[in-house]
């Protein structure tokens, strides 16, 4: 047992190789479970290039790794969505679905995974700040005659 005086050190940063391989088995993951959302953890592993031993060494569970690849979606889409200033509400809407478009229209299948599945929850708060972008979008839009307030 350390002493009580003694240095509290920060916990260390995952080995370089841990980080590639975690970063491998979500990538896999992600191309996979796009193609079938029931795909076996041994062939996520094998696209990573790994065991599936070491799938446990970074997830505890599928449902974890279906997880951290399904918040890692919505965040870059939360992120690259986010509405660049446009004077036309219009054309900031139409320009907002063309890039939500652009970003969920390979990954459908995951979409529609975690969209009604038992991380829609999850997901759903992780996309709350787009949520409000269109919201506040479609607001300037009516506010400003450009759209109707009845859709």
């Amino acid at each position: 047992m350390p002493a009580a005086d003694a240095p509290v050190r920060p916990p260390r940063a995952p080995r370089r190789d841990a980080a590639a391989n975690r970063d491998a088995l979500i990538s896999a993951a992600a191309l996979l479970l796009n193609r079938d959302p029931s795909v076996s953890l041994e062939a996520i592993a094998a696209e990573a290039g790994l065991s599936r031993r070491s799938v446990y060494g970074h997830f505890a569970t599928r449902d974890d790794l279906v997880r951290e690849v399904s918040l890692r979606g919505a965040a870059r889409i939360a992120v690259a969505a986010r509405p660049a200033p446009i004077a036309d509400p219009v054309v900031q809407l139409a320009s907002l679905a063309a890039l939500l478009w652009a970003e969920v229209e390979h990954v459908r299948v995951m979409a529609q995974l975690t969209g009604r599945g038992p991380m829609a929850h999850e997901v759903g708060e992780a996309l709350a700040p787009l949520r409000k972008a269109v919201r506040d979008v479609v607001r300037r839009g009516v506010e400003t005659g450009r759209m109707r307030d009845d859709i």
